[in-house]
């Protein structure tokens, strides 16, 4: 299986999205290993936003945990996650039979904000993503 390489700081800080960039930069600050996220893929197909059928499905990043090597697709938004495309996303994981995957709004994202200690910043990030 080939290699995906860590997204480093530097590469964070350059993400255009700022709520992705907030939840990576995050991610990193507490230890998490982060890539960028798999296609899931599901049959038979789901409804997707228009009710089109939808099979494949991009995630955005892949975190993976330092500690126990646990990892988990998260999909980061700048809302609650309710908008029609991210609701035919899910449709797709769901079918898909994915457990490890989390949708992080800005609830989360202002929740992770707030805490100063990357040791804390990890068990929050673990708290979240069980």
């Amino acid at each position: 299986m080939e290699e995906v390489p860590f997204i480093t700081e530097t590469e964070a800080k350059r993400i255009k999205d700022h709520a992705e960039r907030d939840i990576v930069l995050l991610a990193i600050r507490a230890g998490y290993h982060v890539s960028h996220g798999p296609s899931v893929r599901c049959y038979p197909p789901v409804p997707g936003k228009n009710g089109e059928p939808k099979i494949v499905t991009g995630t955005d990043y892949l975190f993976t945990d330092p500690d126990n090597g646990m990892e988990n697709i998260v999909e980061v938004t700048t809302g609650n996650g309710h908008s029609p495309s991210k609701l035919a996303q899910r449709r797709v994981v769901d079918q898909a039979g994915i457990e490890n995957y989390h949708l992080l709004g800005i609830s989360e994202r202002t929740t992770l904000q707030r805490v100063l200690s990357p040791r804390d910043l990890l068990l929050l990030f673990r708290e979240i993503l069980k």
